[in-house]
């Protein structure tokens, strides 16, 4: 992993950058970004990116929580049949050298935990799904 001091539009931000065998990590401002550096059919590149907020694991439609990025899970704050209300911390993983707090999408219960303490995730693997409260 690499940081870098950027001077943009007057300000000094600090960017964390890691790169894969497919693509370019950044980390600015509290937002991941991932920058798709595979080549297409014709050997040209490609310069897609997709941001990911580090709040932005889990929308209010959904039922589960995604990894943002991959990482390694170092802690598993709640067990299979759990109440969990929203914004509750449920997981939190390690990438690029920083903790990233993964919150409940909206108040529930834990259905599955897909994922233990130790493991390696891939970018948008699901973690943890929910059966969500009708209320």
């Amino acid at each position: 992993m690499r940081e870098v001091r950027l001077e943009i539009n007057g300000g000094a931000h600090r960017v964390r950058s890691l790169r894969t065998s497919d693509g370019l990590w950044l980390h600015l401002n509290g937002e991941t970004y991932f920058i798709d550096l595979k080549k297409d059919e014709k050997g040209r590149g490609q310069s897609r990116s997709r941001g990911r907020g580090v709040n932005r694991e889990a929308d209010s439609a959904s039922n589960r929580v995604v990894a943002p990025m991959p990482g390694k899970v170092i802690k598993i704050n709640i067990k299979s049949g759990d109440s969990v209300v929203a914004e509750q911390i449920v997981v939190v993983i390690e990438a690029m050298k920083m903790e990233y707090n993964l919150t409940a999408p909206k108040a529930g219960r834990v259905t599955m935990i897909h994922v233990r303490e130790g493991m390696q995730v891939e970018l948008e693997q699901t973690l943890v799904e929910f059966e969500v409260s009708k209320a």
